[in-house]
């Protein structure tokens, strides 16, 4: 799909010398640096849910669903960062 946007001549500049230097296409940088800042997001947002349930946890002195699920979307998550697939 194509985009346009506006973006501050400098940054462009800086974008295009990292294409050059790097065989790869503006498009593909932009493509990038965008999924990595929601990715970021997505982990920011997914730690303080994991603090909530934590904190559940603490306090019930038990699991319950919830918490079983949100620690298997913690669990899944970190699994995929850290590209360990492995299943012990």
């Amino acid at each position: 799909m194509r985009v346009n946007m506006n973006m501050p001549e400098n940054l462009v500049a800086r974008i295009d010398e990292y294409a050059k230097e790097n065989y790869t296409s503006r498009s593909t940088i932009m493509c990038q640096a965008c999924d990595q800042f929601l990715t970021a997001h997505e982990v920011q947002k997914l730690f303080g849910q994991m603090i909530k349930t934590m904190k559940r946890i603490e306090e019930s002195q038990t699991i319950d669903e919830q918490s079983k699920k949100d620690l298997e979307k913690f669990f899944f998550l970190c699994e995929t960062l850290s590209g360990d697939n492995s299943k012990e």
